[in-house]
């Protein structure tokens, strides 16, 4: 029996219509699989292949910091009116606010293929939109998730005796080296101490200065600010004169004069905050670790771009050591 009539065909069709056409047109079939064979190919050797892709998630939070406030207050002063005021954004599926002591975070989900960027706008649009309603001594940010915001490669550096003299070159020379790289979001120096003035007011001395703590805030507000002070044309140029002077020095924020309240004081002659409060330079509270082996280490942390290209980790590692070889006495 012929295999067509098995198959429940009709016995003239012995081959298909597109087998009849491959056949009668072998040229053309043999040109267009040679065709998607080079396309196929160059596809396949441009297609990007990573480890970890860049995703970013539909998701926008919105921390703010209220301090001194109980998880009560906190929810009605700050979690309820910000929830309100976003729900009118753009693509905005849900909100879920989460309320503490000291700070409060509202969550807000987005649909997928939502533009993060125009709705965190919107949102800060919104919440600028309430800030007479808000505490006045609430900071409010909006920040979004990506897995783009995880460190792509970290640099540990070693063999350094002066660990404030290493990060400050890595702060002026390597990070803005690093930055310069394309791709490259940001760096930062991990397991460092900042520099702050601290400034203890003595209670005794201002009692017999007659001041009070409010004068050595207001002096540092008076001072240290500039202010642009008109222009200056001069030949043909057109010159900025800008007022005031930056405080640089615990000398100078000693130095600095309390304004006097009444004729008394005025009277005793100028009291500077050193008369009144201690002034001095001190580490910040450590907030990061980096160690390498046990011992602590000042180290690098590289967050990729939002476009990161391919072998962008050798990129980098060739930027940190082309910085680190300009200063071989301090990094190594």
């Amino acid at each position: 029996m012929p295999l067509a009539s098995v198959l429940g065909r009709p016995k003239g069709l012995r081959v298909s219509y597109l087998a009849v056409l491959s056949l009668r047109n072998r040229a053309l079939i043999a040109l267009v699989t040679i065709v998607a064979a080079v396309f196929g190919g160059l596809a396949l050797t441009n297609l990007k292949q990573e480890l970890i892709p860049s995703i970013e998630f539909p998701q926008l939070a919105v921390v703010t910091t209220y301090p001194g406030a109980s998880p009560e207050v906190v929810e009605a002063d700050v979690s309820t009116p910000i929830e309100g005021a976003i729900r009118g954004v753009e693509g905005l599926e849900s909100t879920t606010a989460t309320s503490t002591t000291n700070s409060s975070i509202v969550s807000a989900s987005f649909t997928y293929g939502t533009d993060l960027a125009a709705a965190q706008q919107k949102i800060l649009a919104a919440i600028a939109r309430i800030k007479d309603q808000l505490p006045d001594s609430a900071d409010t940010t909006v920040a979004s998730a990506s897995i783009d915001d995880f460190p792509v490669i970290q640099l540990a550096v070693t063999g350094y005796s002066d660990a404030q003299n290493i990060q400050s070159t890595l702060e002026t020379v390597v990070v803005p080296a690093l930055e310069d790289v394309k791709g490259v979001n940001a760096a930062q120096v991990v397991g460092g101490t900042g520099q702050r003035v601290t400034i203890t007011p003595d209670p005794t001395r201002l009692a017999e200065k007659g001041f009070s703590q409010q004068a050595i805030n207001d002096a540092l507000e008076a001072n240290g600010v500039l202010f642009p002070g008109g222009s200056i044309t001069e030949n043909d140029q057109t010159l900025t004169v800008q007022t005031g002077a930056k405080l640089t020095s615990v000398a100078e924020i000693s130095a600095l004069p309390l304004v006097p309240t009444d004729a008394a004081q005025a009277a005793a002659g100028a009291t500077t905050i050193a008369d009144v409060a201690s002034v001095a330079e001190q580490s910040d509270p450590v907030t990061t670790l980096s160690r390498v082996n046990g011992p602590r280490r000042v180290a690098l942390r590289v967050p990729r771009g939002r476009r990161r290209r391919s072998r962008m980790v050798r990129v980098h590692e060739g930027a940190a050591a082309s910085a680190l070889r300009d200063e071989p006495a301090t990094a190594r």
